[in-house]
């Protein structure tokens, strides 16, 4: 199956329907709030002996073909208990509350080179896998890279708190293979419960939800190409909201020349912000060794805690973005 550009993957992602701009609550699985999901315990998919063992096979069969990471599609994999967990997942991702969580992904006794390679096969099984940067890594690595961990690196490259936000495609899967010495804890916030009492509190700002903000691109822009870009943060059709919020990148587009923010745009952002981390709204666990977390990023905002590594044992995740025509 053909990748996705950067590009292609943020044209996509950013192509949203939109009519009308709500004026009351919006209602659905995924404008859920933190106690109604509960703990990992309960929300998780724990894989079965008969997953993890069709999981290996499938990736010694793939990996046996000497293929690519670019060149991996989506196929028939034969195996019922994985077909119905694809499917499982497909149904909270884009009819239900918007994320999924896999427990028991057997990287114990996996190289990074074969735990990327699942990602490759089971990301491509929702849609377009996408390149992640200018590196063109198409299944990134989330550490801390102390050489760049300046004012305006993006911030899976550092250790630093991240604020709610979405990536730039329809999916991120992020799959843990070494958890933090400290820290680093993960949060996930409805983007739809966030907007409903964004307009129970100050319904005289959700018009700026609607209407285009500058997003700093965090030096990774094209050469030639402007340092920021235009996006509007919110879509709605036919009940329906689409969102693309990313605070920190909001706010850092002033450090370009010409750029400003106006203060109404502060006190949405310092709100908005304010609602996502909300107790009520935010649900909040630890990711553990084998977990992998899937999120529709039009629903969903994800963000994670600062974190401290130790030298032998780094955080590390795997990340794969896949635009999707589900």
């Amino acid at each position: 199956m053909k990748t996705y550009t950067t590009l292609e993957q943020g044209i996509h992602f950013l192509t949203r329907k939109h009519t009308s701009i709500p004026t009351q609550e919006l209602k659905g699985e995924c404008a859920w709030k933190a106690k109604e999901i509960g703990s990992p315990e309960t929300f998780a998919h724990h894989l079965s002996l008969a997953e993890i063992n069709a999981i290996n096979t499938l990736v010694d069969e793939v990996e046996a073909l000497n293929i690519r990471l670019d060149e991996i599609g989506p196929g028939d994999w034969g195996n019922v208990n994985l077909q119905l967990l694809v499917d499982e997942c497909c149904t909270a991702l884009f009819q239900g509350r918007g994320f999924v969580l896999i427990r028991g992904i057997p990287i114990e006794r996996w190289s990074i080179a074969r735990a990327k390679l699942f990602m490759a096969i089971f990301g491509s099984q929702f849609g377009h896998l996408g390149i992640q940067n200018p590196q063109n890594d198409l299944i990134g690595e989330v550490c801390n890279h102390p050489e760049v961990n300046i004012n305006y690196a993006r911030n899976y490259l550092t250790n630093r708190e991240f604020r709610p936000h979405c990536d730039g495609a329809d999916l991120v899967g992020l799959l843990t293979i070494r958890p933090a010495a400290q820290g680093g804890e993960s949060r996930l916030t409805s983007s739809v419960s966030v907007f409903n009492a964004l307009l129970s509190e100050s319904p005289h700002l959700i018009h700026r939800l609607f209407e285009p903000v500058l997003l700093d691109l965090r030096n990774e822009q094209a050469p030639g190409t402007p340092p920021v870009v235009w996006i509007t943060p919110c879509a709605h059709h036919e009940g329906q909201l689409k969102t693309v919020y990313l605070s920190d990148y909001f706010r850092s587009a002033d450090r370009h020349p010409g750029v400003t923010i106006d203060p109404e745009a502060k006190i949405l952002f310092d709100l908005y912000d304010r609602l996502a981390t909300h107790p009520d709204l935010e649900l909040r666990f630890t990711l553990e060794a084998g977990d992998l977390l899937i999120i529709n990023n039009h629903v969903i905002l994800h963000a994670r805690d600062a974190f401290v590594d130790v030298p032998h044992a780094k955080r590390l995740l795997l990340r794969f973005l896949v635009s999707s025509n589900r």
